[in-house]
């Protein structure tokens, strides 16, 4: 049920393009079954949305690119993903997306599935909250 909400959610936004941000089912791992990140690119592909992705672990990758094959673009790093779009989608709780608060410009869409960003600039959509007021500490989420 949450997935299908994040799919909706991403699709009313009207994107040709998102950039993913974690693709296993949880940091560090390299499983990618169950993963809110697969069913979210499986939505839109069939959606017709260009789909750009990165984890911080090639195997999770590796194991994307056994489902998806070249209908996704596999970028080599944080940067490179971020480049690559205006509207991105955080799925895993990896240490290293915080570095997104760095590069991130005002003109981004973020949907930020753990509710682990506080100081961005741009439009911050943190999910399962109504308002940036109840933004929990995710410290212990976070791999």
């Amino acid at each position: 049920e949450q997935d299908a909400k994040l799919l909706a959610e991403v699709l009313k936004r009207n994107s040709k393009s998102v950039s993913i941000f974690g693709l296993a089912f949880k940091s560090d791992t390299p499983v990618v079954t169950e993963s809110p990140a697969i069913k979210l690119i499986d939505g839109l592909i069939k959606a017709g949305v260009s789909v750009f992705v990165y984890d911080p672990i090639d195997e999770a990758v590796k194991n994307t690119f056994e489902i998806f094959g070249e209908k996704v673009v596999y970028c080599n790093s944080l940067e490179e993903c971020a480049a690559s779009t205006k509207f991105y989608v955080v799925t895993t709780a990896s240490r290293e997306f915080l570095n997104l608060e760095k590069i991130v410009k005002n003109d981004v869409v973020l949907y930020d599935c753990w509710r682990m960003f506080k100081n961005v600039n741009c439009k911050h959509i943190c999910l399962g909250v109504e308002n940036e007021d109840n933004l929990i500490d995710v410290e212990d989420k976070i791999g």
